[in-house]
């Protein structure tokens, strides 16, 4: 989802995810009971607090940053 949403933070993140996931569910990119999309895990989306999303979010957003931070040209 949070790549789906272009890495939005938990915040706006939480507040669109009730449309994400109708878009994707419309067009069949998330069916429930295929993989490991559940009607459950729908619910666990929905429910999840912005602060939860963030903590969720934390280790690959280190990464992401650590990979800037690596990539970066010294002159």
């Amino acid at each position: 989802m949070w790549a789906i949403s272009g890495g939005q933070c938990g915040k706006y993140l939480h507040t669109t995810m009730q449309i994400l996931l109708d878009l994707l569910e419309t067009h069949h990119e998330l069916v429930p009971g295929q993989g490991r999309y559940t009607k459950g895990v729908r619910k666990e989306l929905l429910t999840m607090s912005p602060a939860t999303i963030d903590r969720y979010l934390r280790p690959r957003l280190l990464y992401a940053s650590w990979i800037a931070y690596r990539s970066r040209t010294v002159c």
